[in-house]
């Protein structure tokens, strides 16, 4: 990415017209195994997400806001 250490790249996405989620991980974040590796998958490991029903980038974006 083409952004400096200070600069806020959360902002410059809304800015860009993305949606930016925050979301806390959790602390016991032990391997589990979530099915075939996609891009999900491995958003949902780094989060500690246990949600085997979300498989789509549309239904990690609806749990994460039912979550909030």
């Amino acid at each position: 990415m083409p952004y400096g250490p200070g600069e806020d790249v959360p902002k410059k996405m809304e800015e860009l017209g993305h949606e930016v989620l925050y979301v806390k991980s959790s602390r016991e974040n032990k391997f589990l195994w979530r099915g075939m590796l996609t891009c999900i998958t491995v958003i949902k490991h780094l989060l500690g997400l246990r949600a085997w029903w979300v498989i789509t980038p549309y239904q990690l974006k609806k749990y994460l806001c039912k979550e909030k």
